[in-house]
């Protein structure tokens, strides 16, 4: 009998510019996916959507990871143990459609919340930088103009900023929000918000030496706000006086999900794991 699994789920914001709508989200994801554009991580990995089926209001899709090999770096040949000649690597044929090391993980995604759930198989931090590569694309931001992305991110990160026995400096990201998800976000600034043109604001703390930051209410809302459209950094003492550098970042939220790899297989469970934390049972 097989064991169970564990699967583990992260979640992103996804925010477009005016005009937005749940057509356009939709229209978004499948003219990035029509490119076919790769985008190098970290190291040699890089990631590029490989699928995706929009139904509705919502997609349901798969990112590839693979390898990107650099042909035209140093080979070894392990029959010398010493680098490769220029006469064994002229013998190197890899078809330029073929890509090694080859890892799929599922998302899905609401156009109408634009939440996008994806298999933590990976960083989620490396999912918003791809994410962020694509929409930069020329094509894609001339149509749509800036997409922010932001990690939707636990509320003990907050809780551990703001525990600190002082705050030295306090560093608040904001992404302007759609109009329907301001959240904690209140109507004037907002308002100030689309005036400007702003994209986002940053509100940058520094306390004094004998009190530091005061989390007042208001700057408590602001990070609030930023678990799911932004960021929030500090740098102060813990109970232990130990200086410490916090971000919010390092607490994505991560929702855990088992299930019998005899019954169900990794996309159905996928599916219905993301179709119980939406409510919608099996997407």
């Amino acid at each position: 009998m097989a064991r169970n699994r564990t699967m583990s789920i992260s979640i992103l914001n996804i925010e477009m510019e005016k005009p937005h709508s749940p057509e356009r989200y939709i229209d978004l994801f499948g003219d990035v996916f029509s490119l076919r554009y790769p985008v190098k991580i970290y190291g040699d990995q890089s990631f590029i959507i490989t699928s995706i089926d929009a139904k509705n209001d919502h997609i349901f899709g798969v990112i590839g990871k693979f390898t990107k090999i650099d042909e035209k770096a140093d080979w070894l040949d392990t029959n010398s143990m010493d680098a490769a000649d220029e006469t064994s690597k002229k013998k190197i044929q890899i078809p330029e459609n073929l890509q090694p090391n080859y890892s799929p993980f599922y998302f899905y995604f609401n156009s109408k919340t634009h939440k996008m759930y994806f298999e933590k198989v990976v960083s989620p931090n490396s999912v918003r930088k791809f994410l962020l590569s694509v929409f930069s694309i020329k094509s894609v931001s001339d149509k749509y103009g800036q997409v922010n992305v932001s990690v939707i991110q636990e509320e003990e990160a907050l809780r551990e900023i703001f525990s600190l026995k002082l705050i030295k400096t306090l560093d608040i990201k904001i992404f302007r929000p759609n109009p329907d998800d301001n959240g904690s976000l209140d109507e004037m600034m907002m308002e100030q918000m689309e005036e400007a043109g702003a994209s986002q604001v940053r509100f940058g703390l520094t306390g004094s030496p004998k009190t530091g930051v005061k989390p007042t209410p208001q700057i408590r809302q602001l990070g609030q706000a930023a678990l799911s459209h932004g960021e929030i950094e500090a740098k102060g003492y813990d109970q232990n006086d130990n200086l410490v550098m916090l971000s919010s970042v390092n607490h994505p939220v991560i929702k855990k999900y088992r299930y019998d790899p005899e019954i169900s297989s990794e996309r159905d469970a996928f599916r219905a794991a993301v179709g119980g934390e939406i409510g919608s049972g099996d997407i």
